[in-house]
């Protein structure tokens, strides 16, 4: 209903005009979820989204991604490392058994079970650090930026060896498309991991959320 209020853009369009802003874009989230509003952002609004976006968490953001791409609008990236899963702290090696999460920290919603599962995911990505000279948080950036209508990425980085990290990620060439099938692949097998679907946040579904696929409704998960 946000995305469709036309007051708020109304608003918008007026301080743009006005020189008090020079853009504006949208925000979808937080967590994972809104693809009706995402891709209503990009699709209806036509103003550009900032979505979730990872190796390991695709959905909802290639539905935006393919929904900007059909309208001509750029989106931007984050949480590339998929809450530290892809920037080299956990290898598929990791025993997990209590989260690594203060409650202070902003991923401590991540539950133990997901974080065990990504671990185990790791080992079905290992061919990217065999065929491509990089580390897994700059591979993990690469992959977000493969779409042409993505303008940015933006990782959570906390030092300055993280901030040359990832900046290096920029030089790195275009995964072979072999690699970008076999990701595909992947994908769409979990990552050939036995796991619960992915829960998503939705404003249209009555019970609040939607499977990865974005379309069967759930019951919203005990607190």
């Amino acid at each position: 209903q946000a995305i469709r209020h036309a007051d708020s853009f109304a608003a918008l369009d007026r301080h743009k005009d006005s020189g008090k802003i020079r853009h504006y874009a949208v925000a979808v989230g937080p967590d994972l979820g809104w693809q009706d509003e995402g891709v209503a952002s990009v699709s209806e609004r036509r103003v550009p989204a900032q979505i979730i976006y990872s190796i390991l968490e695709q959905d909802p953001a290639r539905a935006i991604i393919d929904a900007a791409t059909a309208n001509d609008v750029g989106v931007f990236t984050r949480v590339p490392h998929a809450s530290g899963m892809l920037d080299g702290t956990h290898t598929k090696d990791t025993v997990l058994d209590e989260t690594p999460f203060g409650e202070s920290d902003h991923r401590s919603y991540r539950r133990l079970m997901w974080m065990k599962s990504a671990i185990r995911k790791l080992a079905a990505i290992d061919f990217l650090l065999e065929n491509y000279d990089a580390t897994i948080g700059q591979l993990a950036i690469r992959f977000c930026l493969m779409p042409n209508v993505v303008a940015s990425c933006t990782p959570t980085i906390t030092t300055e060896e993280m901030l040359d990290e990832y900046v290096a990620a920029s030089d790195l060439g275009r995964f072979d498309a072999a690699d970008m099938t076999t990701l595909d692949r992947l994908y769409a097998t979990n990552f050939d991991v036995d796991d619960e679907p992915a829960r998503m946040k939705s404003s249209v579904s009555p019970t609040g959320f939607v499977l990865m696929d974005g379309v069967t409704e759930i019951e919203p998960a005990a607190a």
